[in-house]
């Protein structure tokens, strides 16, 4: 009885654990790197659950260069995990924006 307590724990912490990729950064903390579509400039972001980030993009001006955004969740120490940290680049004329380095 005890080895199928313990399998079934783990087989629970797997599924848990193997959620889509954003809500395990809102929900466990880390860094998810999302890439705009070519020649777009990132204008907003919502945040609708811990499963869904909405991104808001314009097409670029000619004049604009590709720039690299950094939406970091601060959980004000409230949870025991840690801060989740989406970080966006936008990609012109084949040139993504440079990457940011922590």
């Amino acid at each position: 009885m005890k080895k199928a307590y313990i399998s079934l724990l783990v087989l629970c912490t797997l599924f848990s654990l193997s959620g889509c990729e954003n809500a395990n950064v809102t929900s466990f903390g880390g860094t998810k790197e999302i890439v705009l579509p070519e020649g777009m400039k990132f204008v907003n972001y919502n945040i609708e659950s811990k499963d869904n980030i909405w991104c808001t993009y314009r097409p670029m001006r000619k004049d604009e260069q590709p720039e690299t955004y950094i939406v970091q969740q601060d959980k004000g120490g409230l949870h025991i995990s840690g801060d989740g940290r989406f970080v966006i680049y936008e990609v012109k004329d084949g040139v993504k924006s440079p990457r940011i380095e922590e």
